[in-house]
């Protein structure tokens, strides 16, 4: 059920909080606290086992195991069976009976397995066995070993042919988005774009234009993989009944990196590499021949003429204009990256710290004949023009879980990222270089066909302010690498969960947290420069400023019993709240003096647009 009225909003969630604190109440007075504390080794070495997971069975007490093998579990007192698994080992089972305001020490020698154990997923009611769900969720592994082994950069690039039914396309530039599509298309005219949630808050998603068609900037690409700890996937309608009717198309939830309990654990990586353009363009040939009347001129010929006389067929000719390496943008871009990650802890208090940097710059660059053609004329050469295809990151998380009772768990998440980009145009118009190349001559021309055009076919290899074309049509990559699209990306992701534990029997979560946004997309063509069409060379520069803020929280309480063995029930009460607020300004000009390089300084012609704030509010509740 979804509502969009604000205050009954208010009034559902201060309904749901006085219920879950209404029946936890009395525990909370007079249920006394125990603690159950051990460690894992493995049977015959006496090695600690990291990692492996504790449970109290009937609960939702649940642990994990430090460096040296040890766990902590607080609970109620009474008879309990604690439960241990880990990754190539056998489950164990063992019956426990803990005293009031009392501590027992529990071992476990885990003896090795070849079976594979039952997987654990994480879910809007909380950790789950795989098996016990009635929806499908697609775990894709260890994301830290992925990212060591495999040349990962983005989001993305995890999911890539990762799950069945997952089709994940790559963006077609460096930053550019992706499109990710769970089971296929929904709607012919709605979005089929899944939601994401990451540490229990919805995720923006939206995209960026740069004032060309085709090409987008999606904020998916501002997060990054080395501080991805797990990745899910949830599949199918019955996504819906966990993350609300949004969630029809699927949800992708991502958890980042915890600190573990143990000693302070430094992690330091850095990336290098290459990229390339390794797509095979179209070859332009020419067909030279000569008409009746005139034998001794060349002519071009195309088919139509040739199968009617008016045209006869002497010799063909072809050029790859991207395969020349005097006048083709196409060249080897390259990457680096420089971070730092600094985890630990102890039982009650644990935390995890990263920083990073990367570069990544475009198989594009300014072709060295054009470059001459700057030095020539005595026109400095900016870096934006030289490299116009580029992408930077910097971000940092910290996160910090704490133990502040046995029956009470706090988890605090921040994480920042600023992200630069900008790109050429590539696409299906006329300032693209890709469309200027592609309509070459069919051969690679010379200095005689400025002298002497009917040599050529007619190709006058000069452009509308005197440059020579070098083969392009129209304009050259010194011209259209002028253009600017620049965006600016300043991103903040917040949150908080508590976990109480009133009873053995019950945990109640509440999670709350920000995603907010502030981009600024800058386009500019200073005077005097880019493509001599129309007003272009007379200057123009446009700034939209863009925020985005998506408040959302949740609040579930979920009860478990297990009246027999083979026999446990689970009920579950939840509340979800998301309010997803944007707005923009724009300013544009044109017309710019000598000079004039912003928006301020726009003279002739301007024009402002800007929107009031627009939120979107969604409750959902369930049971």
């Amino acid at each position: 059920m979804r509502l969009s009225r604000p205050g009954f909003v208010g009034t559902q969630l201060r309904l749901a909080l006085i219920l879950v604190a209404a029946v936890g109440a009395p525990a909370l007075a007079f249920a006394q606290q125990a603690t159950i504390t051990g460690r894992v080794v493995a049977s015959g070495s006496g090695q600690p086992l990291q990692e492996s997971r504790v449970f109290l069975v009937g609960t939702q007490a649940v642990a994990t195991t430090n460096a040296d093998g040890r766990y902590t579990l607080r609970t109620a007192p009474g008879a309990f069976e604690v439960r241990v698994i880990r990754v190539g080992y056998q489950e164990q089972k063992k019956p426990v009976t803990v005293s009031a305001s009392g501590t027992t020490n529990f071992d476990f020698s885990m003896q090795p397995a070849i079976v594979k154990l039952s997987e654990i997923v994480t879910t809007a009611t909380g950790e789950q066995r795989r098996i016990e769900l009635g929806h499908s969720v697609q775990t894709l592994g260890d994301i830290a070993l992925k990212v060591e082994q495999a040349p990962i950069t983005n989001l993305t690039d995890l999911m890539v042919a990762k799950a069945p039914g997952v089709i994940v396309l790559p963006g077609n530039m460096t930053g550019s988005a992706p499109t990710v599509r769970i089971r296929g298309i929904k709607s012919v005219s709605l979005s089929s774009e899944p939601i994401y949630v990451i540490d229990g808050i919805r995720l923006n998603s939206g995209t960026f234009g740069f004032g060309f068609t085709g090409t987008t900037a999606s904020l998916l690409n501002t997060l990054n993989p080395e501080e991805i700890s797990d990745i899910e996937i949830v599949k199918g309608p019955s996504a819906a009944t966990l993350y609300g009717t949004d969630a029809a198309n699927g949800v992708i939830v991502i958890t980042t990196k915890k600190g573990q309990a143990g000693a302070t654990r430094w992690t330091w990586h850095t990336d290098g590499g290459i990229v390339q353009d390794r797509n095979k363009y179209p070859t332009q040939y020419a067909m030279w021949g000569h008409t009746p009347a005139a034998p001794t001129v060349p002519a071009r010929c195309i088919l139509v003429t040739v199968a009617s006389g008016a045209c006869i067929h002497d010799s063909t000719t072809s050029y790859y204009l991207m395969g020349d390496p005097d006048v083709s943008p196409k060249v080897t871009g390259n990457r680096k990256q420089l971070g730092g990650q600094v985890s630990g802890g102890t039982d009650a208090v644990r935390y995890f710290i990263s920083g990073d940097a990367e570069h990544e710059r475009g198989p594009t660059e300014m072709p060295p004949f054009y470059r001459n053609y700057f030095d020539s004329v005595g026109t400095r050469i900016r870096e934006e023009w030289l490299h116009p295809e580029s992408f930077k990151r910097n971000s940092l998380r910290a996160n910090l879980n704490a133990v502040l009772s046995p029956k009470f768990d706090l988890s605090i998440n921040s994480g920042y990222t600023k992200s630069d980009q900008r790109l050429p145009q590539v696409d299906n118009n006329t300032f693209s270089y890709y469309f200027q190349g592609f309509n070459n001559p069919g051969f690679k021309p010379s200095t005689a066909c400025q002298t002497t055009p009917s040599r050529c076919l007619n190709y006058t290899n000069r452009g509308g302010i005197g440059e020579t074309l070098g083969g392009y049509a129209q304009w050259t990559p010194a011209q259209m690498f002028q253009v600017l699209r620049n965006l600016d990306v300043d991103r903040f992701i917040n949150s908080a969960s508590a976990q109480w534990r009133p009873l053995t029997w019950m945990q109640n979560d509440a999670t709350i947290g920000m995603d907010y946004a502030q981009s600024d997309e800058f386009r500019l063509n200073r005077f005097g420069e880019g493509p001599a069409s129309g007003l272009t060379r007379l200057g123009n520069v446009t700034d939209i400023r863009t925020s985005s803020r998506n408040l959302s929280g949740k609040i579930v309480s979920t009860s478990t019993w297990q009246p027999r063995q083979i026999l446990n029930l689970k009920t579950t009460f939840g509340v979800d709240y998301v309010n997803l607020q944007t707005e923009f300004a724009q300013a544009s000009g044109q017309q710019l003096p000598p000079g004039a390089q912003n928006v301020g300084q726009a003279a002739l012609f301007a024009n402002n647009n800007s929107r009031q704030p627009q939120a979107d509010k969604t409750l959902g509740y369930y049971a």
